[in-house]
This record gives C-alpha cells, structure tokens and sequence, in this order.
C-alpha cells in the first residue's frame, strides 16, 4: 500500500466530487448541512488513516444514494492535466497504538509516512523550486527525493530562462517586446509587470498618436495662409511643434497691402492672398525605388538593437507608398505601409510611428533619380531604381 500510494503522490490530480449528475439534489438534511454535505464530513470525522479521493467517494456515495434521490459523481477533470494521482486525505492526529501491540520501531515509520506524505501532496505541483529545496532539506533521503530534486532543477533552470527572456524585454523597452515576453511566458515570474508596462507604453502611444493627428489637422488648416496670424495661432498652440519652424518663417514674413486673411484677425483684414507659382507636374517623379539596411534602434535604457530595414517606395502623380519590412526580435509589425505625397521639389519626408518608437524617413527624387539618398532616424542609406513607372 505504501507503494500505491507513493505512486499517486508523485503524479498530478486533476479531479472532482460533486452532489449529483444532472438531477436535483437535496439541500436540507441533518445537523444543518445537506445529505451530500453530512456524508462528506462524517467520512472524514470517522478516517483514521490515509484516504485517497476513490475510498472518499465510495463512503461518500453509498450514504447519500440510501438517503436522497440524487447520485454523486467521480471523475476526472477533462484538459486540466491530469496525470493519474489522486488527493490524499491525511488526519491532523492518528489514534495512539497501543505500547503493547505494535513495536514503537514498527510504528514509527509509518507515523513519518504520513506526515511526508502530507508535504509532498502540499508541494507536488509547485512552480516554486524554493517548496522542493524545503522537502529535500526536511527529507534529504525521503521517498520523493529524487522527484523533487528533478523538479526543483528544471524549476531552476526555467526560471533562469524567464528572467533571462525578462531582462532582455526591459532592455528594448517597448510594448512588443514585453507582450513577447508574455506570450512565451503566460506564466512567468515577471507577468503583472510586463503586463503593465506593455499597457502603459500602448496607452501613451495612443495619447502621442492622437495629438499627433490633432496637430496636423490644425496645421492643415493653416498651412495655405497668407496670414502671419494664422501661423502665431499654430504656434501658440504647438510652440516646439513639427511644424513649428516653418510656422516661425511664415509668421515672421511681412504680410502684402491689403491681403485677406482666413483667420479674421486685425491683420487679416489687410492680407492679400499671394499668388502661387504654377503648378510642378509631379509625375515626373514617377519612378520605384528600393533600400536594404540596417539600423541601430535606441531602447529606453540607453542602448540600442539591430533593426534590419527592406523598403520599397513607388511615386506615381505625386503619392508615395513606402512598404517597410522590418526584421529583429521585437518586431511589433513586421510589414507596414505608409503614404505620403512629393513635394513640388521633389522632397519627400515620410513619419510614422510603431508603439513606442518614431521614424522620419527624409529623401529627394530630383536630379538623376538612379541612385538616390535616404535617411531614417540617423541611418543613412541608398535607394536604387528598379523601373520607370
């Protein structure tokens, strides 16, 4: 028996006892607790040795079925990872054997039987490698002194993976890479944190993306006056914003005799609206490009990661498409597109963000186009000309 029931301790239970199938089952019953209730607790008040979770229900069922219209059930617990164990039911204090009939050498054994037992069942399934340290300290020679020492090595090991995989998230710095870290581990020791992180670093992209987006609006609105008051209304707005520099220049130039103005300010009243060069037929820009380089990306602690970049830019009739293919171990978005237009110069600057991070890609399609210039960020590289589009 001792073997059985070390057998059922080293292995996962995953089982249930309930009142009844698919029936009504009985609520009253004697001293206050249901039939199924009063049956449960006289079988453990009446035990006086190690009873498995089978022995439990058998006492359990015969009394409620004499007892009540109902039928308890047994059974294992689908998809919970069952292994075949069974919970073991140890008495706080056994009954004292008397002197004279069992040897105290005899009893002993069995005494410390079920008190390791009862620590073993407490600990088995443990993800904490600090419970099979405390057994193999108590029980340096116990029945699961092998199982736990296995245990409590590879509980070891995961877990230096789990902080290694963690210390490499914190490092970048970014939501992807702390919900990466969640994904290979859901149950890692550093969850609750990664899972905030990753929240508030996907919140407060949300917030710069929003104003972002009400900045530009403002800026559209603004952007073809001839008003110096519509640019200071910008910038009292946005003083260090994107556009800021090229609001100060418009601000700063002295409005025409008599322009009108699309703020209705006292300046407006005497702005005219200048006329505006003719129109550069951009299609002579038309053209596909394509770039291949790597770029060092700064995280939040300072440092920085290789981020390999493969993009492809198309201009036709003065729209850009940028396809960006990233490639790294934190990648949030591996392909994304971003549009844009040329300017009548032929520059273009492209801005896009990815959660946490921000990208400028500046370039210029005139002059001989072949081979032309580009920068993202402080990476600098080439696109070549595929075609004529």
């Amino acid at each position: 028996r001792e073997a059985w029931l070390r057998r059922l301790a080293e292995r996962r239970s995953r089982t249930a006892i309930v009142s009844g199938g698919l029936e009504p089952v009985v609520d009253g019953g004697a001293d206050g607790h249901s039939v199924f209730a009063g049956a449960f607790l006289r079988a453990l008040r009446e035990n006086d040795d190690i009873l498995d979770g089978n022995s439990l229900f058998r006492q359990v069922s015969r009394q409620v079925v004499v007892n009540a219209d109902q039928t308890p059930q047994y059974s294992d617990i689908r998809r919970a990872d069952h292994e075949g164990g069974a919970f073991l039911l140890v008495p706080k204090a056994r009954p004292a054997v008397p002197a004279d009939t069992v040897p105290p050498a005899a009893a002993q054994p069995d005494a410390d039987l079920t008190v390791e037992l009862a620590f073993w069942q407490s600990i088995k399934d443990s993800r904490d490698p600090a419970d099979f340290a405390a057994y193999l300290r108590t029980y340096p020679r116990g029945r699961f002194a092998q199982l736990a020492a296995a245990r409590r090595a590879g509980l070891d090991a995961a877990s230096a993976a789990d902080d290694a995989a963690w210390r490499t998230a914190a490092g970048v710095g970014t939501a992807t890479a702390y919900e990466s870290y969640l994904q290979r581990y859901p149950n890692g020791r550093h969850v609750i944190e990664a899972q905030a992180l990753a929240d508030k670093i996907r919140r407060e992209s949300e917030q710069r993306l929003a104003a972002r987006a009400a900045e530009d609006a403002f800026w559209n609105q603004v952007k073809n006056s001839r008003s110096p008051a519509d640019y200071r209304a910008y910038l009292d707005a946005y003083p260090a914003g994107r556009y800021a520099a090229l609001a100060k220049a418009r601000a700063g130039q002295p409005p025409p005799a008599g322009a009108r103005s699309t703020s209705g300010g006292e300046e407006a009243k005497v702005a005219l609206l200048a006329p505006r060069p003719p129109a550069v037929d951009l299609r002579r820009y038309d053209g596909r490009w394509n770039a291949s380089f790597a770029c060092k990306v700064p995280t939040q602690l300072g440092n920085a990661i290789s981020v390999f970049f493969d993009l492809e830019l198309i201009a036709r009739n003065g729209a850009i498409s940028l396809r960006i293919v990233r490639e790294g171990e934190f990648t949030a978005t591996p392909e994304r597109l971003v549009e844009g237009k040329v300017a009548e110069d032929g520059a273009i600057d492209l801005r896009f963000s990815e959660h946490s991070e921000d990208f400028r890609l500046t370039t210029s399609l005139a002059g001989d186009a072949a081979r032309i210039k580009g920068r993202m960020n402080k990476c600098r590289f080439d696109f070549k000309r595929r075609d004529q589009s």
